[in-house]
């Protein structure tokens, strides 16, 4: 088996039309990733720049089999990322993934290899169990024997979920007296043109406060989140951004938007052309989707998920969706998965 370090052009075009041919008989297939990891070929931004990586093309008897991205982040430097990987359908290649993996741990004296996290959370995390639905938009998607075959080579499995529901116009139980009493206590307000600048610092702080102990979690830099959000804001809808204030301080947001995904052909790679499609067919979007949902620990149990979730819904009220989905929630989560349980059963 021959690992081939991708440094030049010519290796990193083929490392991309390796995965983009992987899926060419999916008929669910849409291509998110193959534009993060030219990101990161390229290693001009933030998010880039801030990882050590080394990338591969894994070829056998002269046959190309696999691609695989190995990461370190400087804020999470005692973890190796197997990321962006893609191989044929045989165990021998994630065992030669993993065994290669460990030859970089012992290299940087690292004890800890994360399969599935595709930078940060913000960009992927997860391995697919099933094929039978397209995923929603900006997430992962894989072969389904991946999971089971880093499963038997010894890696700690731990389960996300996610939610979908119809959507009709959904709102919770709430008394006006309720309302008016809590709203006295609490603001809500989404991010506008004029406020898109510092809201991302507030965006930034809040995620590296509420999500410290997520276990696949690290620290991100406002500039990181700038460089992603220059792409992401054209697929925001007015009100995407919600936050949660007391005395003017943010303790909470709420993320969502329309899956696009829905207007994407199969195959379809995420680029400028789907902007374009965003903005002559927007209201043929049938689902929207609840990206992040976060709340400080200390005013977690003080009805501000449950106000963040009123808002989004305020949101969303009058546009023309039918259901409504979320992104990957770890199943241990209690606080999220529940909530996921009670509302969208």
């Amino acid at each position: 088996m021959n690992f081939i370090k991708c440094t030049s052009k010519s290796s990193q075009k083929k490392y991309l039309k390796f995965v983009k041919a992987h899926y060419k008989d999916d008929p669910n297939y849409v291509d998110y990733m193959t534009p993060i990891i030219s990101e990161i070929f390229r290693c001009k931004t933030p998010f880039a720049k801030n990882k050590w990586r080394e990338t591969y093309l894994i070829e056998k008897m002269g046959q190309r089999v696999g691609v695989v991205t190995y990461l370190i982040h400087q804020n999470y430097s005692d973890v190796l990322q197997i990321a962006f990987f893609e191989y044929e359908q045989s165990k021998e290649y994630a065992a030669e993934i993993v065994i290669k993996a460990r030859e970089i741990c012992k290299a940087k004296a690292i004890n800890q290899i994360v399969v599935g996290l595709n930078g940060h959370v913000n960009y992927g995390l997860g391995l697919s169990l099933e094929q039978e639905h397209r995923p929603t938009f900006g997430s992962s998607y894989t072969k389904t024997y991946y999971s089971a075959h880093f499963k038997e080579l010894g890696f700690d499995e731990t389960k996300l979920i996610s939610f979908e529901y119809p959507w009709e116009e959904k709102l919770f139980p709430l008394s006006d007296k309720w309302r008016a009493r809590f709203h006295d206590r609490y603001q809500f307000r989404t991010m506008t043109k004029e406020t898109y600048h510092q809201d991302l610092v507030h965006y930034t702080q809040l995620n590296n406060k509420c999500f410290g102990e997520h276990p696949f979690y690290y620290s991100r830099t406002n500039a990181e989140d700038q460089s992603l959000f220059k792409d992401l804001k054209f697929f925001l809808e007015k009100g995407s951004l919600i936050f949660a204030e007391s005395g003017g301080k943010p303790i909470g947001f709420l993320l969502w938007y329309p899956d696009w995904g829905e207007l994407m052909n199969r195959g379809e790679t995420l680029s400028a052309g789907t902007f374009i499609k965003k903005l002559l067919h927007r209201k043929k979007v049938k689902s929207f989707k609840i990206v992040e949902w976060a709340v400080l620990p200390e005013y977690r149990q003080l009805g501000i998920p449950v106000g963040l979730l009123a808002e989004c819904f305020s949101e969303v009220k009058d546009k023309p969706y039918t259901h409504c989905k979320t992104s990957w929630i770890i199943e241990e989560n209690l606080d999220s998965s529940g909530f996921g349980f009670k509302w969208a059963t």
